[in-house]
């Protein structure tokens, strides 16, 4: 039993040290890393003001991705606008012999567009759906704070999802910026880098 465990043990973290070198040699970086790649996206993101979302549940998605999108609420000038509509629907999952509902899945998808400010340009644009069930109470009250509970956790989901999705698109689009030294031009113009010929 102790060599079973001992071999399982071993096993285990072998797959851990092969699935972290084959996740760094692929190039695998966590997308808010703290390295000095991923600062511009962290940036961007606080950059973003959010346009305001009709209704209550428009008001939670809209301090949902606030508090996402700049959790530290700097006063950075705006650069992109973020508008989201909501939409939400209600279908029932589960339904007793007596012909009684008695469980229901909220549906909400979340449309966004990013608008960049310099050019009102849409340079993403989306959709985010989640679903989040309940259970259908016999008393009222339980079930509408039962439907209340599933409508934050899919607001907090679909948040999640546009965070993602706008983070995604600032890390791939985002471009190095190499600076070219002219004092290193050799006789010919090109520019000599320090490798021998």
């Amino acid at each position: 039993m102790l060599l079973f465990k001992s071999i399982s043990r071993g096993l285990v973290l072998t797959g851990v040290i092969l699935t972290s070198i084959g996740l760094s040699a692929c190039g695998f970086t966590p997308l808010y890393g703290q390295q000095n790649n991923n600062t511009h996206v962290l940036a961007a993101l606080d950059s973003i003001s959010i346009a305001r979302i009709p209704d209550h549940v428009g008001q939670m998605m809209r301090l949902e991705l606030q508090h996402r999108l700049s959790p530290k609420a700097s006063n950075r000038a705006a650069q992109y606008q973020l508008n989201v509509t909501l939409s939400e629907g209600i279908a029932s999952l589960a339904v007793d012999q007596s012909a009684f509902v008695t469980r229901s899945n909220l549906n909400l998808t979340g449309t966004y567009k990013l608008v960049r400010l310099s050019d009102n340009a849409v340079i993403l644009s989306g959709n985010a759906r989640t679903v989040a069930s309940y259970n259908i109470l016999s008393s009222d009250f339980a079930t509408i704070t039962a439907q209340a509970n599933a409508r934050k956790l899919a607001v907090v989901d679909v948040a999640k999802i546009v965070q993602t999705h706008i983070a995604a698109h600032f890390k791939t689009t985002a471009r190095p910026t190499v600076r070219k030294n002219m004092s290193n031009k050799g006789p010919g113009g090109e520019i000599d880098y320090g490798y021998p010929n």
